[in-house]
């Protein structure tokens, strides 16, 4: 895959177009109800959580700790009550788990994510740069595109990432090395 290196000439229309893009495809969030100020997007903060480990608008078990998906929202609990008569799967809105990282949000957690070299940029709060998307963003912002060595998807549909055994057993030896 190529990558958006830094240092062409900083273009603030262009980038413009290119926030209000992954806006709408990936979910990138810098402000409003998607927004986490924390840059960590988990599970633990979105108000569709079901503690201890369910949501009211996505099928399985999911990590309050590490766990994130696309339709998350942060706020307080909304309640069981709010549940969806059919959740969406693991795999329509994007779950995943940062085991390590604990964390999703550009920069410093997602491999694409890089301080921004172009002094411009930092006048609006964007000292990041995405090097997927090929634009400056704010740090603590997330996109659903994001990547990261201790990434584990949500599996193939019909199933979710606690019946995959090899990737519970990935998710145990992360844990067990980290404490």
């Amino acid at each position: 895959m190529t990558l958006y290196e830094q240092g062409g000439p900083f273009d603030p229309g262009h980038e413009t177009e290119v926030r209000e893009m992954i806006t709408k495809l990936a979910y990138y969030a810098e402000d409003g109800s998607s927004y986490d100020p924390s840059g960590r997007y988990l599970c633990g903060t979105c108000n569709m959580r079901i503690l201890p480990g369910g949501c009211t608008h996505v099928t399985g078990l999911i990590s309050m700790d590490t766990g994130g998906c696309q339709v998350y929202i942060i706020g307080p609990s909304i309640g069981v009550e709010h549940s969806l008569p059919e959740k969406m799967s693991q795999r329509e809105v994007n779950y995943g788990e940062r085991p390590a990282a604990r964390g999703f949000g550009c920069y410093p957690r997602c491999e694409y994510g890089e301080m921004a070299l172009d002094s411009n940029s930092r006048q609006d709060g964007r000292t990041a740069w995405c090097r997927f998307w090929g634009a400056h963003v704010k740090p603590l912002a997330c996109c659903f595109m994001h990547d990261g060595p201790d990434l584990i998807d949500a599996p193939e549909e019909g199933t979710t990432i606690e019946m995959d055994a090899p990737r519970l057993e990935a998710l145990v030896q992360i844990a067990r090395r980290q404490s």
